[in-house]
């Protein structure tokens, strides 16, 4: 038969009369055929000549019963096929195998017929199994490939981009417009250093948020200087989402930690930081941040370099059709709504 062409079928019961019986209508069909008459030799067995499929009894005395040869041989391959083999008042056991993994099972004495239509119901699972791996497999690398497209032409966009704010630095003299110019350049090698950081840390086109978020915000505050002083307060849920999303988040919560670090205000002795994270209607989320020196509550001001990262800020915001929104009872604290379905258009 077409279906049992190369294929190996591996039968292990103690009984020999059983594996000849087996072993016979085996060969009947067509198939290659390797028997055992324990199960530690069908474990052997199973390593050296890699069958297509098992048909094994369940009590074999002393060794690995039928149960335990599952168990093993799941933790190796848990996609072969294993047919239990059981005696009329084994069913019960045979049905515990099931639960545990096996395929299917057959009641002794086995018939030809029986055999046979278990085995080609054996391979139709098999094949459908092995459809949805491949296709798996060339969705998973089709998402790398088109990840990695992405990263190449946004990161190629922020190296244009530096280029002509250099350019436009270098041909500037007025003091104040060339310091604007070397803002937005900073300020673009940080984009630059999330993007790559965000699409470093993907896996299937998704980035686990919570450490990459807790990760940027540690190298700003060593950075800056704010380590001795500052305590860090996270509420980050466990969460994966799609890599540029990601990217729009920690562009924002980037420019906000970095704005609060950067105000012109005394440092204190001991401060304390916190960043909220709230999923919220679909594809959505709150990003809350509050500070306790007060560094927020001035950014109403707008005055000097503080209003270019305001300026940025909103710019981020509105790019994902967010809203940025400060709390007047609680001034020290800034919320911005973040949709993760909308990521900042770089490409």
């Amino acid at each position: 038969m077409n279906s049992a062409t190369k294929k190996t079928v591996l039968v292990i019961d103690d009984d020999e009369t059983v594996l000849a019986v087996l072993s016979g209508f085996l060969n009947m069909l067509g198939y290659e055929v390797k028997t055992a008459l324990s199960g530690d030799v069908g474990w052997e067995l199973f390593q050296s000549e890699k069958p297509d499929a098992i048909l094994s009894d369940l009590l074999m005395p002393g060794g690995l019963d039928g149960l335990a040869l599952l168990a093993k041989i799941r933790t190796v391959n848990p996609l072969l096929p294993f047919i239990v083999v059981s005696g009329k008042s084994d069913v019960d056991e045979a049905m515990t195998a099931i639960r545990k993994g096996a395929w299917d099972f057959i009641v002794k004495p086995v018939g030809f017929e029986q055999l046979s239509t278990i085995l080609h119901r054996v391979w139709e699972r098999a094949s459908l199994l092995a459809m949805r791996r491949d296709y798996q497999t060339q969705l998973e690398a089709e998402i790398a490939s088109r990840t990695a497209e992405l990263h190449h032409r946004v990161k190629n966009n922020l190296q244009v981009i530096l280029i002509l704010l250099d350019l436009q630095r270098e041909n500037t003299h007025n003091a104040e417009a060339r310091e604007l110019l070397w803002e937005s350049q900073n300020r673009i090698h940080a984009m630059a250093e999330i993007q790559e950081q965000a699409f470093q840390e993907e896996h299937n086109g998704h980035v686990d948020l919570r450490p990459f978020l807790t990760g940027l915000v540690f190298h700003l505050v060593n950075a800056l200087g704010w380590t001795p002083v500052l305590t860090l307060d996270w509420d980050i849920p466990p969460l994966e989402i799609e890599a540029g999303a990601a990217f729009s988040i920690g562009l924002i919560l980037n420019e906000i930690i970095a704005t609060v670090l950067e105000t012109e205000l005394t440092q204190p002795e001991k401060a304390s930081l916190s960043v909220k994270l709230t999923p919220g209607p679909p594809q959505s989320f709150e990003l809350t941040v509050e500070d306790s020196w007060g560094a927020i509550k001035t950014w109403q001001t707008e005055q000097g370099s503080l209003s270019m990262s305001i300026t940025m800020l909103k710019v981020l915001t509105e790019l994902v059709e967010g809203q940025l929104k400060y709390d007047r009872r609680t001034p020290n604290r800034i919320t911005v709504s973040i949709f993760h379905d909308r990521s900042p258009s770089l490409l």
